[in-house]
C-alpha cells in the first residue's frame, strides 16, 4: 500500500526493488566479504529512476555495474511536498 502523506509531506520510499545480479565470475573473496556500493538516483515526480550514478564505488567494477543495473529498475513512492509529488535525489 502507498505510504500516507502527513501534513502535505512524505519522504520518498521504495515501491519495487530487486537485488543486484552479481556476475558469476565475480571475485570469490569479494563475494565472501561483501562489497558496498552507494548509488545516487534521481527520482522523478512519478517515482521512476531517471538516472543513476555511483556515489561511492566498491572498487570492483562488476559489482558497481550490477548495483547500477538493479537500481535503474527500481520504482519509488515519490517525495511529496505541499501535497504534490516532486522529483528528488536519493542515495
Amino acid at each position: 500500500p502507498e505510504p500516507a502523506v502527513v501534513e502535505g509531506a512524505r519522504d520518498p520510499s521504495y515501491r519495487r526493488t530487486r537485488a543486484p545480479a552479481y556476475p558469476l565470475e565475480a571475485d570469490p573473496a569479494v563475494l565472501a566479504t561483501g562489497a558496498r556500493v552507494v548509488v545516487r538516483a534521481d527520482i522523478d515526480a512519478e517515482g521512476r529512476v531517471v538516472s543513476a550514478t555511483i556515489g561511492r564505488s566498491s572498487s570492483h567494477a562488476d559489482f558497481d555495474e550490477a548495483a547500477l543495473a538493479a537500481v535503474r529498475e527500481w520504482t519509488f513512492w515519490p517525495e511529496v511536498r505541499d501535497g504534490e509529488p516532486v522529483a528528488t535525489v536519493i542515495q
